[in-house]
């Protein structure tokens, strides 16, 4: 009735006006805050030894590990044409699921869960000193097992390294590629956020368009490709796929991760020789990549009612700079500004910015309901900025979730991990360290 149209019209200003109305100082101090003395002032840091591998390099953290063996090969990928970049990603996900040379797939996942904690297979890529332009990737292969187990984990990882019979069952071939494009379709709409923001990134960095050829939209385009005319492509994708083998599993450019305690350093060592020993040992040739990157301003249909909106750029090319203090700056945009204006006002699931330390700066919001209203409230952020007044207790909450952020518990396994990521980084101690000092002395 026209009432009850005028009651939930009534309703609803009701609830716009207290969504924007700020609470009263009185009812913020009702929730406890922690002091900033009582958080740490030291940054933790995992030291990372160095040591010669037979022409490769082991990059060893010492832990607790309750007598478990983690081991990372890091394969330098720098030298692959920039063309065989999809196959490199398409290799990482079909291993392990196809036969080798001496056990069919069935056999070899039995004695990968017989012997080992787990083998899996990954992509990283590592910006030294935040240069987007000296962007290198590397193929990650991981394990983990006992001391004992540890000489037949390094055969499972050598046989799916070097040993894959990329045609030796084309039967099986087929049905993993068009699995895997499966799973990719699923993707679409199930991680419509990353992938907005990987095609947002690939507009303008490296980096992003790196990423968004081995797991974006470029990336599923390939596998479209790929299955829709598969019978004519099959003797290419093979072919390629060992263009990659043949070109990135070398000994030369190799970082070998290994976390584990001490006493089981030397003999995990002399378990990695063999390996290494197999592994061709050549030059290692930077292939040169260059990527279109271009401005799209791309929007992608979807069967789905809400919205994934991302908007960005490089705050490098503005004459921007990075600190710790711009960590604090990305709590304000996210938690005070985007989440009020785009999740609680503007019926979002959620919205966040990003701000990189390398430069990239980007908002994005997740089921949104919005796209114009969406993008005006972005462009809104800097006059949100100019007449943001923190007052101490504000400035505390912000600062506190940001080191909180930093000061998540890690395992054994990513401690050793994140040891890793920064020696490739060129991240030193006291760069970690002056920038938490950066954010614990944030001022308004």
């Amino acid at each position: 009735s026209a009432e009850e149209v005028a009651g939930l019209v009534r309703r609803t200003r009701e609830l716009m006006a207290r969504q924007q109305r700020q609470d009263s100082p009185e009812a913020l101090k009702t929730i406890p805050l922690l002091e900033l003395r009582d958080i740490s002032r030291q940054e933790e840091v995992w030291p990372l030894e160095r040591q010669d591998l037979n022409g490769a390099e082991l990059l060893y953290h010492e832990d607790f590990t309750r007598g478990i063996v983690y081991l990372d090969l890091y394969f330098d990928v720098a030298s692959l044409p920039q063309e065989l970049i999809p196959y490199l990603q398409l290799a990482s996900e079909m291993m392990g699921l196809l036969d080798t040379e001496q056990m069919a797939f069935a056999d070899l996942e039995n004695q990968i869960n017989l012997n080992t904690g787990g083998i899996a297979t990954r992509l990283m890529t590592v910006l030294p000193d935040r240069d987007d332009n000296r962007l290198k990737a590397y193929f990650v292969m991981g394990g983990k097992a006992m001391p004992d187990r540890v000489g037949r984990l390094l055969n499972l990882m050598e046989q799916q390294l070097l040993h894959t019979r990329w045609e030796g069952n084309p039967d099986r071939l087929r049905e993993v590629l068009f699995r895997l494009k499966a799973q990719a379709d699923q993707q679409l709409s199930q991680n419509g956020l990353g992938l907005a923001r990987t095609r947002l990134l690939s507009y303008f960095t490296n980096e992003g368009c790196f990423d968004d050829l081995t797991g974006g939209l470029a990336y599923h385009r390939f596998l479209s490709d790929l299955t829709e005319h598969y019978e004519e492509n099959r003797g290419y994708l093979v072919g390629n796929l060992r263009r990659v083998v043949g070109t990135v599993f070398k000994r030369t450019g190799l970082h070998v991760g290994l976390t584990t305690q001490k006493d089981l350093l030397e003999e995990t060592r002399a378990a990695l020789l063999p390996l290494i020993a197999g592994l061709a040992e050549t030059d290692l040739r930077p292939a040169h990549w260059v990527f279109p990157r271009e401005n799209r301003n791309e929007g992608f249909r979807d069967a789905s009612k809400v919205q994934y909106v991302a908007m960005g750029y490089d705050m490098t090319r503005l004459g921007g700079g990075y600190n710790g203090r711009m960590q604090v700056l990305q709590q304000v945009l996210s938690r005070v500004y985007l989440r009020n204006t785009i999740r609680v006002q503007g019926g979002a699931y959620g919205a966040s910015a990003s701000l990189y330390s390398h430069g990239p700066m980007i908002f994005s919001s997740f089921r949104d309901p919005h796209l114009a209203r969406t993008v005006e409230q972005y462009l809104g952020a800097g006059a949100f900025l100019k007449n943001y007044r923190p007052d101490e207790r504000d400035l505390r909450r912000l600062i506190i979730g940001t080191i909180s952020n930093r000061d998540v518990p890690l395992t054994a396994r990513q401690r050793g991990r994140v040891a890793v990521s920064r020696f490739f980084a060129g991240l030193g101690d006291e760069q970690i360290q002056r920038e938490r000092e950066e954010i614990l002395n944030t001022t308004a």
